[in-house]
Protein backbone atom coordinates (compact mmCIF):
# COMPACT_ATOMS: atom_id res chain seq x y z
CA UNK A 1 0.00 0.00 0.00
CA UNK A 2 3.13 2.34 0.77
CA UNK A 3 4.33 1.53 -2.81
CA UNK A 4 0.72 2.89 -4.06
CA UNK A 5 0.67 6.12 -1.82
CA UNK A 6 4.25 7.32 -3.34
CA UNK A 7 3.35 6.78 -6.85
CA UNK A 8 1.67 10.18 -6.80
CA UNK A 9 4.00 12.56 -5.18
CA UNK A 10 7.07 10.93 -6.93
CA UNK A 11 5.19 11.00 -10.66
CA UNK A 12 4.64 14.68 -10.34
CA UNK A 13 8.16 15.21 -8.95
CA UNK A 14 9.77 13.14 -11.83
CA UNK A 15 7.32 15.70 -14.37
CA UNK A 16 9.59 18.98 -12.95
CA UNK A 17 12.33 17.57 -13.88
CA UNK A 18 14.00 18.09 -17.32
CA UNK A 19 14.79 15.11 -19.68
CA UNK A 20 18.75 14.47 -19.30
CA UNK A 21 20.66 16.77 -21.97
CA UNK A 22 22.38 14.55 -24.44
CA UNK A 23 26.12 14.83 -24.08
CA UNK A 24 26.32 16.07 -28.03
CA UNK A 25 24.23 19.05 -27.27
CA UNK A 26 26.02 22.24 -28.60
CA UNK A 27 25.01 23.61 -25.02
CA UNK A 28 25.37 20.55 -23.12
CA UNK A 29 28.61 22.09 -21.20
CA UNK A 30 26.69 25.07 -19.35
CA UNK A 31 24.39 22.50 -18.25
CA UNK A 32 25.35 23.69 -14.25
CA UNK A 33 25.11 27.10 -14.82
CA UNK A 34 21.61 27.69 -15.77
CA UNK A 35 22.07 31.06 -16.89
CA UNK A 36 24.89 30.20 -19.51
CA UNK A 37 22.91 27.66 -20.89
CA UNK A 38 19.74 29.56 -21.38
CA UNK A 39 22.18 31.92 -23.21
CA UNK A 40 23.45 29.35 -25.21
CA UNK A 41 20.06 28.18 -26.46
CA UNK A 42 18.77 31.52 -26.81
CA UNK A 43 21.76 32.40 -29.37
CA UNK A 44 21.09 29.00 -31.23
CA UNK A 45 17.65 29.48 -31.45
CA UNK A 46 18.10 32.41 -33.94
CA UNK A 47 18.97 30.62 -36.50
CA UNK A 48 15.38 28.16 -37.20
CA UNK A 49 13.07 29.50 -39.47
CA UNK A 50 9.96 28.17 -37.79
CA UNK A 51 8.24 28.58 -34.74
CA UNK A 52 7.73 24.91 -34.34
CA UNK A 53 12.03 24.59 -34.58
CA UNK A 54 12.66 27.42 -32.41
CA UNK A 55 10.08 25.43 -29.85
CA UNK A 56 12.18 22.64 -29.87
CA UNK A 57 15.47 25.07 -28.30
CA UNK A 58 13.19 27.32 -26.39
CA UNK A 59 11.46 24.57 -24.25
CA UNK A 60 14.39 22.91 -23.02
CA UNK A 61 14.57 25.77 -20.67
CA UNK A 62 12.67 27.14 -17.52
CA UNK A 63 9.53 29.13 -18.09
CA UNK A 64 11.18 32.33 -17.21
CA UNK A 65 14.32 31.63 -19.61
CA UNK A 66 11.58 30.42 -22.26
CA UNK A 67 9.50 34.08 -22.65
CA UNK A 68 13.31 34.98 -23.26
CA UNK A 69 14.48 32.67 -25.56
CA UNK A 70 11.16 33.34 -27.64
CA UNK A 71 11.50 37.00 -27.35
CA UNK A 72 14.94 36.98 -28.77
CA UNK A 73 13.83 34.54 -31.95
CA UNK A 74 10.77 36.71 -32.53
CA UNK A 75 12.67 39.56 -32.47
CA UNK A 76 15.02 38.46 -35.55
CA UNK A 77 11.46 36.74 -37.22
CA UNK A 78 9.88 39.99 -37.19
CA UNK A 79 12.36 42.02 -38.79
CA UNK A 80 12.95 39.22 -41.38
CA UNK A 81 16.96 39.10 -39.88
CA UNK A 82 15.86 35.60 -39.52
CA UNK A 83 14.42 33.96 -42.66
CA UNK A 84 10.99 33.06 -40.99
CA UNK A 85 8.28 30.98 -42.55
CA UNK A 86 5.02 31.98 -40.87
CA UNK A 87 2.35 34.62 -40.81
CA UNK A 88 2.35 37.65 -38.29
CA UNK A 89 0.06 35.38 -35.98
CA UNK A 90 2.30 33.23 -35.99
CA UNK A 91 4.83 34.71 -34.44
CA UNK A 92 2.32 36.50 -31.47
CA UNK A 93 0.79 32.97 -30.96
CA UNK A 94 4.85 31.83 -29.96
CA UNK A 95 5.54 34.77 -27.68
CA UNK A 96 3.14 32.83 -25.74
CA UNK A 97 1.19 35.78 -23.62
CA UNK A 98 4.26 38.20 -23.40
CA UNK A 99 3.14 41.77 -23.73
CA UNK A 100 6.26 42.78 -24.44
CA UNK A 101 6.66 40.69 -27.42
CA UNK A 102 3.62 40.92 -28.54
CA UNK A 103 3.88 44.70 -28.80
CA UNK A 104 7.20 44.29 -30.55
CA UNK A 105 5.70 41.52 -33.43
CA UNK A 106 2.71 44.34 -33.91
CA UNK A 107 5.47 47.49 -33.94
CA UNK A 108 7.49 45.58 -36.22
CA UNK A 109 4.76 44.22 -38.65
CA UNK A 110 1.42 46.68 -38.41
CA UNK A 111 -1.57 45.40 -40.83
CA UNK A 112 -4.83 47.02 -41.16
CA UNK A 113 -5.66 50.15 -40.77
CA UNK A 114 -5.62 51.97 -36.72
CA UNK A 115 -8.51 49.80 -35.53
CA UNK A 116 -7.58 46.67 -36.78
CA UNK A 117 -4.07 47.13 -34.96
CA UNK A 118 -5.27 49.09 -31.76
CA UNK A 119 -7.70 45.51 -31.80
CA UNK A 120 -4.20 43.43 -31.96
CA UNK A 121 -2.76 45.76 -29.00
CA UNK A 122 -5.63 44.86 -26.67
CA UNK A 123 -5.77 41.05 -27.43
CA UNK A 124 -1.38 40.65 -27.75
CA UNK A 125 0.14 43.15 -25.15
CA UNK A 126 -1.90 43.13 -21.83
CA UNK A 127 -0.88 45.59 -19.65
CA UNK A 128 1.18 47.21 -22.39
CA UNK A 129 -2.07 47.86 -24.68
CA UNK A 130 -2.09 51.58 -24.05
CA UNK A 131 1.44 52.32 -25.29
CA UNK A 132 0.98 50.11 -28.03
CA UNK A 133 -2.14 51.77 -29.28
CA UNK A 134 -0.88 54.87 -29.21
CA UNK A 135 2.50 53.59 -31.28
CA UNK A 136 -0.54 52.68 -34.09
CA UNK A 137 -1.45 56.16 -33.28
CA UNK A 138 1.35 57.86 -34.45
CA UNK A 139 1.61 55.89 -37.76
CA UNK A 140 -2.37 56.64 -38.46
CA UNK A 141 -1.45 60.39 -38.29
CA UNK A 142 1.20 59.96 -40.27
CA UNK A 143 -1.93 59.39 -43.42
CA UNK A 144 -3.01 61.76 -42.63
CA UNK A 145 -6.83 60.99 -42.19
CA UNK A 146 -9.40 63.29 -43.26
CA UNK A 147 -12.27 63.96 -40.94
CA UNK A 148 -14.42 61.02 -41.29
CA UNK A 149 -11.84 59.01 -40.43
CA UNK A 150 -10.86 61.05 -37.68
CA UNK A 151 -14.43 60.41 -36.36
CA UNK A 152 -14.60 56.59 -36.78
CA UNK A 153 -11.27 56.25 -34.87
CA UNK A 154 -12.50 59.16 -31.80
CA UNK A 155 -15.67 57.05 -31.46
CA UNK A 156 -13.79 53.60 -31.18
CA UNK A 157 -13.10 51.74 -28.17
CA UNK A 158 -9.43 53.45 -28.28
CA UNK A 159 -10.67 57.40 -29.13
CA UNK A 160 -9.45 58.00 -25.67
CA UNK A 161 -6.19 57.06 -25.70
CA UNK A 162 -5.74 58.99 -29.22
CA UNK A 163 -7.45 61.82 -27.87
CA UNK A 164 -4.45 64.06 -27.16
CA UNK A 165 -2.32 62.99 -30.28
CA UNK A 166 -6.06 63.90 -32.28
CA UNK A 167 -5.76 67.23 -30.73
CA UNK A 168 -1.75 67.33 -31.61
CA UNK A 169 -2.68 66.72 -35.49
CA UNK A 170 -5.36 69.26 -35.90
CA UNK A 171 -3.40 71.92 -34.22
CA UNK A 172 -0.35 71.49 -36.39
CA UNK A 173 -3.28 71.64 -39.45
CA UNK A 174 -3.52 75.01 -38.14
CA UNK A 175 -7.27 74.36 -37.47
CA UNK A 176 -9.28 76.53 -34.83
CA UNK A 177 -12.48 74.71 -34.86
CA UNK A 178 -12.38 70.58 -34.37
CA UNK A 179 -14.36 68.30 -37.28
CA UNK A 180 -17.12 66.18 -35.46
CA UNK A 181 -15.46 63.41 -33.52
CA UNK A 182 -18.95 62.38 -31.88
CA UNK A 183 -18.10 62.70 -27.79
CA UNK A 184 -14.54 64.13 -27.79
CA UNK A 185 -15.70 66.61 -30.08
CA UNK A 186 -16.52 69.27 -27.17
CA UNK A 187 -13.35 68.54 -25.14
CA UNK A 188 -11.61 69.13 -28.53
CA UNK A 189 -12.46 72.31 -29.22
CA UNK A 190 -12.08 73.44 -25.59
CA UNK A 191 -8.38 72.32 -25.87
CA UNK A 192 -7.95 72.99 -29.59
CA UNK A 193 -6.45 76.57 -29.02
CA UNK A 194 -3.72 75.75 -26.50
CA UNK A 195 -3.52 72.24 -28.36
CA UNK A 196 0.40 73.78 -29.70
CA UNK A 197 1.66 74.16 -25.90
CA UNK A 198 1.01 70.05 -25.51
CA UNK A 199 4.18 67.81 -24.90
CA UNK A 200 6.01 66.67 -27.70
CA UNK A 201 3.56 68.99 -30.44
CA UNK A 202 6.20 68.43 -33.19
CA UNK A 203 4.79 69.30 -36.64
CA UNK A 204 5.95 68.91 -40.33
Amino acid sequence: MMALWLIGPFTALSACIPPPIDPQHPCQPYTAVPEVFATCISRRVRSEKTTADAAKWCDQLAPADDLVCRAAWVAGAATQAVRFEGTREDLLNFCDGAPDCGFYVLDQRPEGNFLDQAAGCVKWTGKMATDCIGHAGERFFRTQPDDATLKVAAESPYGAVIYEPTLKYLACQNRTVCPDLGPLTEKCNAKLPTARQLPDVRCP
